[in-house]
């Protein structure tokens, strides 16, 4: 995968002393504070801060050195933000390791930092909550219909779940049924 121009590694920030020959001290300014306002609502990728910058007519050297100053700052971080979007999306939506990567792809997160933020997701973690999902979605079901299973298996699956852990998870759920 091509190195993202528009994130910026810690070499590249002690190399890159903020820009003092920016043609114009207010593009600069307008930049900051549509970012700034951008990241008030929620923490954002250094992609999702860029696109949001490109959308408004910010040139790619004004984008790059508002970038800077931002991780500077620690107010985008990607590693940070994987690791609290992973946490906090496998808790309160019970979503599995499939799902999380799709999302963090989708912000623009590059893959090492996925997968540095996916390790935290242990596997009996992910059973954990899977039975959890299962218990919710079966209440008053009937778990001998093998349409039902289906239609549990596809739930799980659109949640995140690989199949390593389905099918633990029906081991447990359905031991006692023949």
């Amino acid at each position: 995968m091509a190195k993202n121009p528009w994130c910026l590694t810690s070499q590249t920030l002690t190399k890159t002393a903020p820009n003092k020959n920016v043609t114009d001290r207010s593009d600069y300014e307008r930049a900051r504070e549509i970012a700034l306002h951008y990241l008030g609502h929620s923490a954002r990728s250094c992609i999702e801060v860029s696109r949001r910058l490109a959308r408004a007519d910010v040139s790619e050297e004004v984008v790059l050195e508002v970038l800077s100053d931002l991780q500077r700052a620690g107010l985008v971080d990607d590693a940070v933000l994987s690791r609290d979007w992973v946490e906090s999306r496998a808790r309160s939506k019970g979503l599995g390791a499939r799902r999380l990567q799709a999302e963090l792809s989708r912000k623009g997160i590059a893959k090492p930092e996925v997968e540095a933020a996916l390790e935290q997701l242990s596997s009996e973690d992910q059973i954990s909550a899977a039975l959890e999902l299962c218990r919710r979605r079966l209440r008053g079901a009937d778990t001998a219909d093998a349409a039902e299973r289906r239609r549990l298996a596809g739930f799980l699956g659109r949640k995140g779940y690989n199949w390593e852990i389905i099918s633990q998870v029906f081991s447990r759920l359905f031991s006692n049924d023949t």
